[in-house]
C-alpha cells in the first residue's frame, strides 16, 4: 500500500501479497491496525497528497490522480473532511504559516463525562504534545475535544458526550511549521485501546498514555495538525 498508493489495489491482491486467504487476511489486518485494509488504504494516500501538496508543484487534480482517484470531486471532498482542509487551503496555509478555525473549546461542549491521565515519552521529546479525541479510529478531521500540553506530564478533557471515543496523543516538535506539522519520521503518537467509553455508570476513564514512533501498522495521521487545535486550550 504504501510502496504504490496510486495503483488500483484489491483486497485479493493484499491477500495474495500476505500469503493467507481473503477473509483471513482481512481478520488479521482488522485486529493488527484497528481498521479495515480499504481504509486503510484511503488514508494512505491522503497521507501521501498531502506530502505532495507540500512537497511539489502538481495541481490539485494531478495529485488526485497520483494518489489513485479518477474523480477529483471526491478527492476534494475526501481530503475536506479527513484532513480538516480543502488540498488547496491546506497548501496555502502551510506555505504561509497561517492559522485555521480549529476544533470547539471542550469546555463549551455539553457533557458529563471526563477523560484524564498522564503522558510519558519513549524517548526524549520536547514540543507541542496534542491530546484529541475522535469518533473514529484514524485521526481525521477535527477532532470533537482536545487539549494541548507543553511537555509530557498530566493531562484532561473534561465535559465529554457519553459515547465511544477513540483517544490519540502526538507530538509534535516542531508544532509552529503550519498545518501539516512534522514529518511522519518525526511525530510521534500515543494509542491506548481503540475506544473509551463515557455513559451512565462510567462518568470518568484514566488513560496514561506513552508517545511513540509511528509504527508500519498505524493509520496515517490525517488530521491538519496543529493548526486544527485550538491555541488557547492548554493544559500542564
Amino acid at each position: 500500500m504504501k510502496q504504490r498508493p496510486g495503483d488500483e489495489i484489491s483486497i485479493n491482491d493484499l491477500a495474495r501479497a500476505a500469503s493467507l486467504s481473503k477473509f483471513h487476511f482481512c481478520r488479521l489486518f482488522r485486529r493488527v491496525t484497528g481498521i479495515t485494509p480499504g481504509r486503510f488504504l484511503s488514508a494512505i494516500r491522503l497521507e501521501e497528497a498531502k506530502r505532495l501538496l507540500l512537497a511539489t508543484d502538481a495541481s490539485v487534480t494531478e495529485i488526485s490522480f497520483a494518489v489513485g482517484y479518477n474523480s477529483l470531486g471526491t478527492f476534494t471532498s475526501r481530503f475536506t473532511r479527513s484532513v480538516g482542509l480543502t488540498p488547496t487551503a491546506f497548501r496555502r496555509q502551510a506555505s504561509s504559516g497561517g492559522s485555521v478555525p480549529g476544533a470547539p473549546d471542550h469546555e463549551a461542549a455539553g457533557g458529563r463525562g471526563s477523560i484524564g491521565g498522564t503522558i510519558a515519552s519513549e524517548e526524549e521529546f520536547t514540543g507541542l504534545i496534542i491530546v484529541a479525541l475522535f469518533e473514529g479510529p484514524i485521526p481525521e478531521g477535527r477532532p470533537r475535544h482536545c487539549t494541548r500540553l507543553p511537555a509530557p506530564g498530566p493531562w484532561r478533557i473534561d465535559n465529554i458526550p457519553p459515547g465511544d471515543w477513540h483517544v490519540v496523543a502526538c507530538g509534535l516538535p516542531n508544532a509552529g511549521a503550519g498545518p501539516a506539522g512534522p514529518d511522519s519520521g518525526r511525530m510521534l503518537v500515543a494509542r491506548p485501546s481503540p475506544r473509551v467509553t463515557i455513559g451512565e455508570g462510567r462518568p470518568a476513564a484514566q488513560l496514561d498514555l506513552s508517545l511513540r514512533r509511528l509504527r508500519m501498522t498505524d493509520p496515517p495521521v490525517l488530521v491538519a495538525l496543529p493548526t486544527a487545535i485550538p491555541a488557547q486550550r492548554t493544559v500542564g
